[in-house]
């Protein structure tokens, strides 16, 4: 979940704890409300450094990753804290156990189990293979539970050199794997480890499947030389500690193949497996087991997803599941209306609080009789409002800036401010231009600062001009000509006077520009920041949980069309998405409180625009937000204040 602690520490030497975030939609609760089952995906992603991933599937086709594909449970034991292959099953008891590879070369494997798929046992190393003083590795554990004889079984992949001559050399390296196995009535005390299956190649990745009286074994051919063969297999046995058959001729060849895993999914049985040269899933389709179709391009997983298990669990397992995520979104409650001015448009407000206590916000307005569109564009100026409290009520003081009218760089519109306080100063950051037509306008929008000591002003334009951030005269920068210029400026700055300045630009994605100091000069780096293919806007930047966060709108649905999006970063140069930021605002008031909504500017969606957080004690308290929608109908729009919810249920 979203984390409360904040780092004072410069960029250098900040981000060593992760931000543990989680990703909920509501049409995952929609659905396990519903009380079906549901397929889960265990799985991991790049090497398995942190831990388990799970997607989930309605039809076994679709997949959508739980958690943002953020880990589930990270590793504790092994030299290398991996987990690779992780395999889980769920036994007559409604326990789940899972076992997985735990390093590249040790001669032991993890195991933990858990009741609900969220709180797990400790972490145990089985050593299954220690006896055995040349083993190189344990690689791609699977644990199957035999109702019959109420025994567990585990088995994977070992490699022991000059063990099986005949094959020696086929392998990558001196990979020449067979398949082990021990079994255990309590995953406390296991048996001796046995050979398993010698189908007399190099081969891992075993998996297994009760059909009637028979058990199949769907395997990996590990063959790389003379003739890489890495493709599919199955075998049987009539029980599953064996005698097994040989194995089949490929079921699968096509691509490079590993990590298969089986599902019965509506009248037929759907093979899964990782095609992990060509970077996707396979899968093959059987209502017999014994005839294959190739559904692969039906397939749509996660990217990045490497392979796992796939299993059923009861719509009440995933509600216990998903409702435990709790995300920022999750964390804001609808608190007021911050700023509504009759005649005016209110646009977006940003906040900080003085000595005394006092909130003031700084507001981007223009005459309501010019629309929101093209109003903004020229007539936009920057009031300042405050009040005793961050809810209200908010009371009109002064104007902080305007365009200036002449022939400058910001002749109209000075827009979209957000205020910080670095040192002794107070920095009003914002938008303008000298030509509101289209076009040139929005390319010719710039990034502007202005300084003063007191809230209240006078507020000086630094370098005489204001100008800090241009679009980028390199064509070889990811903005250069961009159609939008540069513009919704985000701050933050470190102690030791070091600032980032953050920016919307070409294709909706955000980018960075750093200055030693304040005033600047502020360097734009080559670069986005974030990789979004879909636009997202209005950035707020904030330390958090030791990673730099920003705050951005989600205008055309990467998570939910409407929301908000937190993207994190451990060095403030790469951003990824964390999680949902905030909901559309009918999620917050609901259907009945905006009955009366009346749209000024926008689509059917009723959203939030411009959030702008205020921090307290270095934590999110309170989020501005503004809408083309006035909530209750008024003739103009307004801004609006969220609450964070310090204390909330996760049961």
């Amino acid at each position: 979940m979203f984390l409360r602690s904040v780092s004072k520490r410069t960029p250098s030497t900040v981000f060593r704890i992760l931000l543990l975030s989680v990703f909920l939609m509501a049409s995952l609760k929609a659905w396990a409300q519903q009380g079906d089952s549901v397929y889960l995906f265990s799985h991991f992603i790049h090497n398995g450094e942190d831990g388990l991933h799970r997607a989930w599937s309605e039809d076994g086709l679709s997949w959508k990753a739980l958690n943002n594909n953020q880990s589930f449970l990270k590793p504790e034991v092994g030299n290398d804290r991996l987990m690779r292959d992780p395999c889980i099953i769920q036994t007559p008891d409604r326990m789940f156990h899972m076992v997985w590879t735990l390093s590249w070369g040790e001669q032991g494997i993890g195991y933990a189990r858990s009741a609900d798929l969220i709180n797990w046992s400790k972490q145990q190393y089985i050593p299954v293979m220690e006896h055995e003083k040349k083993a190189l590795n344990c690689w791609a554990p699977e644990i199957f539970y035999d109702e019959g004889s109420e025994e567990f079984m585990i088995f994977w992949s070992t490699t022991i050199p000059g063990r099986f001559p005949e094959t020696d050399g086929s392998g990558d390296g001196k990979n020449n794997h067979r398949m082990y196995f021990v079994t255990s009535r309590d995953m406390k005390h296991f048996s001796e480890t046995r050979l398993l299956y010698d189908p007399d190649f190099n081969s891992i990745d075993g998996t297994l499947l009760k059909s009637g009286n028979r058990y199949l074994m769907f395997l990996k051919d590990e063959t790389r030389w003379p003739d890489a063969r890495k493709n599919i297999k199955v075998a049987s046995a009539p029980s599953p500690t064996g005698p097994w058959s040989p194995a089949s001729e490929a079921i699968y060849d096509k691509d490079w193949a590993e990590g298969p895993t089986i599902a019965r999914v509506g009248k037929r049985w759907i093979l899964y497996f990782d095609l992990y040269a060509a970077g996707r899933f396979g899968a093959l389709a059987s209502a017999d087991l014994e005839h294959w179709e190739d559904i692969s391009e039906q397939l749509i997983f996660p990217e990045g997803t490497r392979h796992g298990t796939i299993f059923k669990v009861s719509g009440a397992t995933f509600d216990k599941l998903i409702n435990r995520e709790k995300q920022l979104a999750d964390l804001w409650e609808y608190a007021g209306i911050a700023v509504e001015e009759p005649g005016y448009t209110v646009w977006g407000s940003s906040p900080i609080q003085d000595e005394t206590g006092q909130t003031h916000l700084f507001v981007a307005r223009w005459p309501a009789e010019l629309k929101v569109d093209p109003g903004w564009r020229s007539h936009s100026e920057i009031a300042h409002y405050v009040a005793p409290s961050p809810e209200g009520s908010f009371r009109f003081s002064d104007i902080a800036l305007q365009g200036t009218g002449k022939e400058t760089w910001d002749k109209y519109g000075a827009h979209n401010p957000t205020i910080h306080r670095v040192g002794d100063r107070y920095v009003l950051l914002y938008i303008g231009n000298n030509n509101p037509k289209t076009p040139p306008h929005p390319s010719n929008q710039h990034i502007g600062m202005a300084l003063s000591t007191s809230l209240y002003g006078p507020w000086e334009r630094v370098n005489g001009k204001g100008l800090i951030l241009s679009p980028p005269d390199d064509s070889t920068y990811w903005n250069f000509g961009a159609t939008n210029g540069v513009n919704n400026p985000a701050l933050l700055c470190f102690p030791n006077g070091t600032c980032y300045l953050y920016f919307k630009s070409e294709g909706g994605r955000m980018g960075l520009a750093v200055s030693p100091d304040i005033e600047g000069p502020y360097e734009q780096l080559p670069k986005p920041v974030t990789s979004n293919k879909q636009t997202i806007e209005d950035g707020y930047a904030f330390l958090h949980g030791d990673k730099i966060c920003l705050l951005t709108t989600d205008n055309h649905g990467i998570l939910e069309k409407g929301g908000g999006l937190l993207w994190v970063s451990d060095d403030g140069l790469n951003f990824r998405l964390s999680e949902q930021g905030f909901y559309p605002a009918e999620k917050y008031l609901g259907k009945k409180a905006l009955r009366n909504a009346r749209r000024h500017y926008g689509g059917e969606i009723i959203k939030f625009e411009r959030p702008q957080v205020l921090m307290i004690n270095q934590e999110p308290a309170y989020l501005y937000v503004t809408s083309g929608y006035h909530f209750f109908g008024k003739e103009s729009t307004a801004s609006y204040v969220m609450r964070y919810k310090k204390d909330y249920d996760e049961n």
